[in-house]
Protein backbone atom coordinates (compact mmCIF):
# COMPACT_ATOMS: atom_id res chain seq x y z
CA UNK A 1 0.00 0.00 0.00
CA UNK A 2 1.36 3.81 -0.60
CA UNK A 3 0.50 6.68 1.08
CA UNK A 4 -0.82 9.62 -1.18
CA UNK A 5 -2.68 13.50 -0.29
CA UNK A 6 -6.09 14.64 -1.64
CA UNK A 7 -5.72 18.23 -2.77
CA UNK A 8 -6.81 19.03 0.74
CA UNK A 9 -3.81 17.74 2.79
CA UNK A 10 -5.92 14.63 3.53
CA UNK A 11 -3.48 11.01 3.79
CA UNK A 12 -5.46 8.73 2.32
CA UNK A 13 -3.63 5.10 2.08
CA UNK A 14 -4.33 3.60 -1.18
CA UNK A 15 -3.79 -0.32 -2.59
CA UNK A 16 -1.47 0.16 -6.26
CA UNK A 17 -2.23 -3.19 -6.86
CA UNK A 18 -6.02 -1.75 -7.70
CA UNK A 19 -4.92 1.31 -9.67
CA UNK A 20 -6.23 1.36 -12.90
CA UNK A 21 -5.17 4.88 -14.44
CA UNK A 22 -3.64 7.52 -12.90
CA UNK A 23 -3.40 11.11 -15.15
CA UNK A 24 -1.92 14.17 -14.82
CA UNK A 25 -4.41 16.60 -16.50
CA UNK A 26 -2.96 19.27 -14.85
CA UNK A 27 -3.55 17.84 -10.97
CA UNK A 28 -3.37 13.79 -10.79
CA UNK A 29 -6.70 11.67 -10.92
CA UNK A 30 -6.12 8.31 -9.66
CA UNK A 31 -8.96 5.89 -10.87
CA UNK A 32 -8.74 2.35 -9.40
CA UNK A 33 -10.06 -0.76 -10.66
CA UNK A 34 -13.73 -0.61 -9.47
CA UNK A 35 -14.27 3.00 -10.74
CA UNK A 36 -13.87 4.94 -7.78
CA UNK A 37 -11.13 8.11 -8.56
CA UNK A 38 -9.60 10.56 -6.69
CA UNK A 39 -7.58 13.70 -7.25
CA UNK A 40 -4.47 13.66 -5.45
CA UNK A 41 -1.00 15.56 -4.80
CA UNK A 42 2.12 13.58 -6.21
CA UNK A 43 2.50 13.33 -9.95
CA UNK A 44 2.68 10.21 -12.02
CA UNK A 45 6.29 9.85 -11.32
CA UNK A 46 5.95 10.02 -7.81
CA UNK A 47 3.05 7.18 -7.99
CA UNK A 48 5.39 5.18 -9.94
CA UNK A 49 8.42 5.59 -7.58
CA UNK A 50 6.26 5.09 -4.33
CA UNK A 51 4.71 1.66 -6.50
CA UNK A 52 8.06 0.28 -7.27
CA UNK A 53 9.33 1.16 -3.83
CA UNK A 54 6.62 -0.75 -2.37
CA UNK A 55 7.26 -4.24 -4.46
CA UNK A 56 3.96 -4.32 -6.19
CA UNK A 57 3.03 -7.13 -8.77
CA UNK A 58 1.19 -4.72 -10.78
CA UNK A 59 3.44 -3.80 -14.06
CA UNK A 60 2.73 0.15 -14.56
CA UNK A 61 3.71 1.90 -18.38
CA UNK A 62 4.26 5.87 -18.23
CA UNK A 63 2.45 6.72 -21.51
CA UNK A 64 1.37 10.08 -23.79
CA UNK A 65 -2.00 10.14 -24.59
CA UNK A 66 -2.86 11.62 -28.34
CA UNK A 67 -3.62 14.89 -26.04
CA UNK A 68 -0.60 15.13 -24.42
CA UNK A 69 -1.56 14.34 -20.94
CA UNK A 70 0.89 12.07 -19.10
CA UNK A 71 -0.84 8.61 -17.57
CA UNK A 72 0.26 5.71 -15.46
CA UNK A 73 -1.52 2.76 -17.12
CA UNK A 74 -1.78 -0.62 -14.69
CA UNK A 75 -1.15 -3.30 -17.35
CA UNK A 76 -2.37 -5.37 -15.56
CA UNK A 77 -6.04 -4.85 -16.06
CA UNK A 78 -4.99 -3.99 -19.77
CA UNK A 79 -7.65 -6.47 -21.93
CA UNK A 80 -6.66 -5.44 -25.33
CA UNK A 81 -4.00 -2.62 -27.32
CA UNK A 82 -4.29 -2.29 -30.74
CA UNK A 83 -2.91 0.05 -33.52
CA UNK A 84 -5.52 1.57 -35.37
CA UNK A 85 -3.32 3.69 -36.26
CA UNK A 86 -3.05 5.39 -32.72
CA UNK A 87 -2.33 2.84 -30.10
CA UNK A 88 -6.13 1.81 -28.24
CA UNK A 89 -5.68 0.19 -24.66
CA UNK A 90 -9.04 -1.29 -23.64
CA UNK A 91 -9.26 -2.10 -19.65
CA UNK A 92 -10.84 -4.96 -18.40
CA UNK A 93 -13.90 -2.66 -17.36
CA UNK A 94 -14.19 -1.35 -21.14
CA UNK A 95 -12.72 1.80 -20.36
CA UNK A 96 -10.61 2.65 -23.65
CA UNK A 97 -7.26 5.05 -23.72
CA UNK A 98 -5.90 6.36 -26.28
CA UNK A 99 -1.89 6.92 -26.45
CA UNK A 100 0.33 7.84 -29.00
CA UNK A 101 3.18 5.18 -27.87
CA UNK A 102 3.05 1.94 -30.13
CA UNK A 103 2.26 -1.88 -28.65
CA UNK A 104 6.30 -2.41 -28.52
CA UNK A 105 6.70 0.59 -26.50
CA UNK A 106 4.61 -0.01 -23.90
CA UNK A 107 5.28 -3.86 -23.42
CA UNK A 108 8.80 -2.07 -23.27
CA UNK A 109 7.79 -0.02 -20.72
CA UNK A 110 5.93 -2.85 -18.57
CA UNK A 111 9.66 -4.10 -18.21
CA UNK A 112 11.43 -1.31 -17.57
CA UNK A 113 9.21 -0.54 -14.82
CA UNK A 114 9.49 -4.45 -13.37
CA UNK A 115 13.13 -3.39 -13.50
CA UNK A 116 13.16 -0.44 -12.15
CA UNK A 117 13.79 2.07 -14.81
CA UNK A 118 11.33 4.69 -15.18
CA UNK A 119 11.00 6.81 -18.16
Amino acid sequence: MIRLNRLNNTEILVNESFIEIAEEAPDTVVTMQNGHSFTVQETVNEIMARSRSAGTWARFAKLTRIKGSVILVNLSFLEMAEEVPDTVLITQNSHSYTVREKIEEIQERSENFRNGVFD
